[in-house]
């Protein structure tokens, strides 16, 4: 019974390279054949696939409108900012030619 044990324990390792479609052809046929055989193994990955159905239906919360407002709000700061140092850094290069 013990060597069944270690058995189960190398197919439920691949359990979900079967459900994510990742284990090489030779691979994905053996664990469906130990599937069709191993009820406590059937229902591991039966409860595999019912959590990945669920966790694809979840969709991410929308962010409040304010967030969207307030990353703008930012990025125009950053935009000004930018946009005041290469004014500066224009003036400083039209004093040096001017100077020399």
């Amino acid at each position: 019974m013990e060597g069944e044990g270690l058995m189960c324990e190398r197919y439920k390792e691949a359990l979900m390279g079967l459900l994510d479609n990742e284990l090489p052809e030779e691979v994905r046929k053996d664990v469906v054949t130990h599937l069709h055989e191993c009820p406590e193994c059937k229902a591991e990955y039966a409860s595999f696939r019912e959590l990945a159905r669920l966790t694809n239906s979840l969709k991410p919360p929308s962010p409040d409108p304010s967030v969207w407002d307030h990353y703008y709000e930012g990025v125009c700061r950053k935009m000004r900012k930018s946009a005041y140092w290469a004014w500066w850094g224009g003036l400083a290069v039209a004093c040096v030619v001017a100077a020399a």
